[in-house]
């Protein structure tokens, strides 16, 4: 759970999964998850989003956030907004998946391929520059839509991408500019907050609080007692 104490000014909280940096040459990062807070001496928001969890796919419990089980999609902007997935496959490390087109012109992903044994791949092979992400799920596709957490810009006819094995970092950044699913190509600035948590490292569910510092202008985010 995250509180928000004595803030005099609304908030947004921004959290994605890698850091938004002027040199993400590869990759890119996407607003994962975004939590408003309005002014007062106490607000509590009171939703899954606040969890911040880590758990693996055999027994996940409720509620699920954040799940290390991977899917690449194919995906359409706006604005730097993701706006539409048109086709997602479930990887896991070690396998290699293509997109192409199929006999009607739509986009496929094939079925998954033996690869590098830590590293999450996809190939172009429709013919035409595309927009490519890595998202989390919370449950097989179907049952979940892709939540994406990396971005790759233009990937060319037959050329690869992909993420080796990692430690998921979650970062904090406040900003009422950006929204979910946006992609993010630069610093956020100003940089009103310094956070960032290894996921792993947290308690099933932990408990945090938002403040602000009207003398230097900058948000902290602390564990609560």
């Amino acid at each position: 759970m995250i509180t928000a104490v004595g803030l005099s000014l609304p908030a947004r909280l921004l959290f994605t999964l890698q850091e938004a940096r002027e040199d993400n040459f590869g990759s890119h990062p996407v607003v994962w998850q975004t939590l408003s807070f309005i002014p007062g001496s106490k607000f509590v928001l009171k939703a899954a989003m606040i969890y911040l969890q880590y758990c693996g796919i055999d027994n996940p419990p409720r509620p699920i956030i954040y799940v290390n089980r991977f899917a690449f999609s194919r995906v359409e902007l706006e604005n730097d907004v993701i706006v539409k997935t048109q086709s997602s496959q479930e990887v896991m490390y070690g396998w290699e998946v293509a997109i192409e087109k199929n006999d009607k012109g739509e986009y496929v992903f094939t079925a998954p391929a033996q690869g590098d044994s830590d590293v999450v791949r996809v190939r172009n092979k429709s013919g035409t520059l595309e927009h490519l992400t890595l998202s989390t799920l919370s449950n097989p596709i179907p049952e979940s839509e892709p939540s994406p957490i990396f971005y790759w810009d233009m990937v060319g006819t037959d050329s690869s991408v992909g993420l080796r094995r990692f430690s998921p970092t979650l970062y904090a950044y406040v900003s009422p500019l950006h929204q979910e699913n946006e992609v993010l190509k630069g610093k956020i600035e100003p940089q009103l907050i310094n956070w960032k948590q290894d996921l792993k490292a947290l308690p099933l569910v932990s408990s945090w609080t938002l403040t602000f510092n009207p003398t230097e202008q900058k948000f902290t985010l602390v564990r609560a007692a």
